[in-house]
């Protein structure tokens, strides 16, 4: 599925499952190596798959500290994998999604953010679980100005 940059799309995502990890602090200093921790681990145990990692968001920072924001971050797995640990395997069943695609910084996503909730609320429709971010370009290869986020938000008819 290709989405424009800018526009908000209605998609129905296919199942997708991941390895994930649950921590509480502030995003900019907990998703790095927390992403290193569970993607180590799949790769360890075989069970990592080709797939950009995601962060699911279950505070605001607008009603949140931002060293009180929780967090899963998850990475791409096979059929095989099984949770141990502090590390979950979720399989995320089809679902209708609304989808913007962020091209910046990660520090200018507000705006996306906000665009997209105007897009969900104008067609009716109302969140119906956290947001996704799929990180589509790695920030370690691709400059601020050029990254790709893409937003998902799960929704249901109002």
């Amino acid at each position: 599925m290709t989405v424009k940059k800018g526009s908000v799309e209605f998609v129905v995502s296919k199942a997708r499952r991941y390895a994930l990890v649950d921590v509480k602090g502030e995003p900019g200093k907990l998703f790095g190596p927390s992403l290193g921790r569970v993607m180590g681990w799949a790769m360890q145990k075989g069970y990592a798959e080709q797939g950009p990692p995601i962060g699911i968001y279950h505070d605001s920072p607008e009603d949140v500290p931002m060293d009180q924001m929780r967090m899963t971050i998850g990475v791409v797995v096979n059929d095989r994998a099984r949770g141990e640990g502090d590390v979950r395997v979720e399989t995320f069943p089809p679902r209708e999604e609304a989808v913007l695609v962020h091209k910046g910084p990660y520090a200018t996503i507000g705006e996306a953010y906000g665009a997209l909730m105007g897009a969900v609320f104008s067609s009716g429709r109302s969140p119906a679980g956290p947001p996704m971010e799929v990180y589509v370009s790695d920030p370690n290869k691709v400059a601020p100005a050029e990254l790709l986020t893409e937003i998902r938000i799960p929704v249901r008819k109002a």
